[in-house]
């Protein structure tokens, strides 16, 4: 089985982070903390963009702000992590299958919710802040379940009233 370890991710984190866009390493770190459930350390992101600059996936412009952007070869190291990695959970599904921890209604559905929601919840992701929010909202959950539903069922309201 083909392991796909949190660098990773990372690295996939990373990668599709600079498909459409040229920012600094710093500025990478700052979007990289927004989005990502547990935030990465500058230790953990800078080894891995210099890697990949070595390698050739990243390129760096010249000048006083050193900008950070994907390659071609970067786009295509990304789509084949991308592949990689949804092989990887599928392979964790089937032996999940296998001993009979999930049945097979389980993986369907699981694979239908993905199918169903992974636009909206890419969409909501690229939105600053929003793993912050749902971090926080979780950890209230935790804590305290009826104040956890009662901020939802406000926030429901105030997007009801925008509409």
């Amino acid at each position: 089985m083909n392991e796909v370890p949190i660098r990773g991710f990372l690295k996939i984190a990373i990668l599709y982070e600079l498909q459409n866009k040229e920012v600094t390493s710093y500025e990478l770190l700052k979007i990289l903390r927004e989005k990502l459930p547990k935030e990465p350390s500058p230790g953990s992101i800078y080894p891995i963009i210099n890697e990949l600059k070595e390698k050739g996936y990243v390129i760096e412009s010249d000048g006083n702000k050193k900008l950070i952007t994907l390659s071609d070869k970067g786009k295509s190291l990304l789509k084949e992590l991308i592949e990689r990695s949804k092989q990887h959970i599928k392979e964790k599904l089937k032996i999940l299958q296998t001993y009979n921890i999930l049945d097979k209604s389980e993986i369907e559905e699981i694979e239908k919710f993905f199918n169903l929601k992974k636009d909206r919840i890419i969409s909501l992701y690229k939105i600053p802040g929003f793993t912050k929010l749902m971090k926080k909202l979780s950890d209230i959950a935790k804590e305290n379940p009826e104040k956890a539903k009662s901020l939802i069922s406000k926030f429901i309201q105030i997007i009801e009233n925008e509409e």
